[in-house]
């Protein structure tokens, strides 16, 4: 607020001046909705990239396991012929005289009776349970490397020493 003085310097009145702002009331009347629309993008954001976190994630999942089932004996979890011999061929070129490589082949006899005596689903068990103890016994100084089938039946489970 300004004083207005006459000429004499006598005091006449005061000068009150108010701008006019036709923005503010427009931004006072629509600020609700604004902030109804920045909030409700933010939550929409948020659960959009959850989702697409989401997805990625059970996206990796599924390619660790498709990688799993493509390099591994379903029945055993072993690495499976393609795999084997991959590691073995790599085995191979960094054996040395302090780091050598040594192999076991292991044949279940009769194992083709098993199957035709008991059955399918109890030569799996058998195979099972020989893969679960070979790799009992290796206490981490072995590596079993793979289950290979050979020209004829019985399967084959290698082991190699790191």
């Amino acid at each position: 607020m300004s004083p207005l003085r006459a000429k004499s310097g006598e005091l006449i009145g005061y000068f009150q001046w108010q701008p006019f702002t036709p923005g503010a009331s427009v931004i006072k009347s629509v600020y609700p909705v604004i902030l109804l629309v920045g909030g409700s993008a933010l939550l929409l954001m948020s659960f959009l990239g959850h989702a697409i976190w989401r997805r990625s994630q059970s996206l990796d999942e599924s390619q660790q396991d498709l990688r799993q089932l493509a390099m591994h004996d379903p029945l055993t979890g072993l690495a499976n012929r393609t795999t084997f011999h991959a590691a073995l061929s790599e085995r191979l070129e960094k054996a040395t005289v302090k780091n050598n490589v040594a192999m076991m082949f292991v044949d279940l006899d009769h194992f083709k009776e098993v199957n035709d005596t008991f059955g399918h689903p109890v030569g799996d068990i058998l195979i099972k349970e020989v893969a679960n103890r070979l790799l009992e016994l290796a206490h981490g100084s072995v590596t079993p490397t793979g289950r290979c089938w050979s020209a004829s039946w019985p399967p084959t489970v290698t082991l190699s020493k790191d």
